[in-house]
């Protein structure tokens, strides 16, 4: 049976792609219009790789959730649990696929947001069996205890520097990224790290 990848197009996702290819595993895509700046770049490279590695790749979109509610003072996107609302979007795309799995690419680095960790991932599953739903959901770079510097290792392995050219990470929605946002900085620090190994 296949995995469904939560897949954005960008460095995380995509290497979980190659790297749960590279293990033999038969994948699919899900890539998910939230209304985001970067949408149109995100898409761009989501494409791309699901053409490059051959997997189908469907789209929704939370469009509507996300831009509906009011952003109280001191509140950010992150603040809120996306990560779930993905999963359960994802849902009845597995079941379409016939994948008995569904996959985040969240490493070690995302702990910060409240949905990433192994702590949710043990969360939704029990929200799975609870409601009787035969998916699972895994986060492999969690499970292996990778952060950003050991995923950015794997996609300098697995991708090279042209596909990891090809990824999108950065929040802009600028022609090229923009160098300053968290993901670029981030991004860009562990590939550094990942180069000189």
């Amino acid at each position: 049976m296949p995995t469904l990848i939560c897949f954005s197009g960008g460095l995380d996702s995509v290497t979980l792609a190659a790297k749960l290819q590279s293990e033999g595993r038969k994948i699919a895509g899900l890539f998910i219009d939230r209304g985001q700046s970067n949408l149109e770049r995100e898409l761009e490279a989501a494409t791309y790789f699901a053409t490059k590695f051959k997997i189908n790749l469907s789209m929704t979109s939370l469009r509507d959730w996300s831009t509906s509610w009011k952003k109280p003072d001191g509140i950010t996107d992150k603040e809120i649990p996306r990560n779930a609302m993905f999963v359960l979007a994802a849902l009845p795309f597995a079941r379409q696929q016939k994948a008995d799995e569904i996959a985040l690419g969240s490493n070690q680095d995302d702990t910060a947001v409240p949905d990433g960790s192994l702590a949710f991932v043990k969360a939704m599953n029990g929200l799975f069996e609870a409601a009787r739903q035969p998916e699972r959901l895994i986060a492999p770079f969690l499970t292996e205890a990778m952060g950003k510097n050991a995923v950015a290792t794997l996609a300098v392995k697995l991708l090279g520097e042209d596909d990891i050219a090809r990824t999108w990470s950065c929040w802009s929605g600028k022609p090229h990224p923009c160098g300053q946002c968290s993901a670029c900085r981030t991004r860009q620090k562990a590939l550094e790290k990942a180069r000189e190994q």
